[in-house]
């Protein structure tokens, strides 16, 4: 079973998956994300598109890479999408695990890239500490 096939669109199926990102992260974390990141990559997973997924991640990066907390909340984002597909490889649908891996590995770039850019910065630094902790 594909996960798509419970949508009417692309745009519902990123409302919702925009939806779920932050509501889960507020509700474990208390914290409200303000960036429509998930929305973003929900785009290319409906259609099926794991270059314009990277593409996506490259545009994320460098449009935010002088920004700390929208870095941060990539990061948040990507993991949040690679345990959600976790979940929906557990639940049988088709094509997840390989969604999840591409969004764990894209979060582990922002990872790496994050600290490449703010490692000096102490107020980048435990923000993110703050938000990933």
């Amino acid at each position: 079973m594909r996960v798509q096939q419970h949508f009417k669109n692309v745009f519902t199926y990123s409302a919702v998956v925009d939806t779920w990102v932050k509501n889960a992260y507020q509700s474990v974390c208390g914290r409200e994300i303000s960036y429509a990141f998930a929305y973003d990559f929900a785009i290319c997973d409906f259609l099926g598109d794991k270059a314009e997924a990277k593409n996506t991640y490259k545009n994320c990066v460098n449009n935010n890479k002088e920004d700390y907390k929208a870095m941060t909340e990539l990061y948040v984002c990507l993991m949040y999408l690679a345990y959600a597909e976790s979940q929906l490889t557990d639940q049988g649908f088709e094509d997840r695990e390989e969604w999840g891996v591409l969004f764990q590995n894209l979060a582990e770039k922002v990872y790496d890239k994050f600290y490449q850019l703010f490692k000096g910065n102490k107020e980048a630094c435990q923000h993110f500490f703050d938000w990933t902790d």
